[in-house]
């Protein structure tokens, strides 16, 4: 018994990341990195206005969280503190 109760916790801390979703407004400029852990190479830039799907989960690397964006420009990742505003 106690073996289970030991997998069932392993398990649910191994969920896999949920992929980006819903619609999200950027309400200024924002950079979106081709990784998560490197802040330095920027993919391509957002625009205000520009809309994208925007993964509920953060990941922590180093000092910063970032979250996966899939845009119509491509995908990549955002620092997770930049302005965007939920349309549905």
């Amino acid at each position: 018994m106690a073996m289970l109760s030991c997998l069932s916790i392993l398990c649910a801390c191994t969920d896999p990341p949920q992929p980006p979703q819903g619609r999200w407004e950027a309400t200024g400029p924002v950079n979106v990195y081709a990784e998560s852990d490197d802040r330095f190479t920027v993919k391509f830039h957002l625009a205000k206005g520009d809309v994208c799907a925007i993964s509920p989960d953060v990941k922590v690397t180093k000092s910063l969280g970032y979250q996966k964006v899939v845009c119509p420009q491509g995908d990549g990742w955002i620092i997770n503190d930049y302005p965007f505003r939920k349309l549905d």
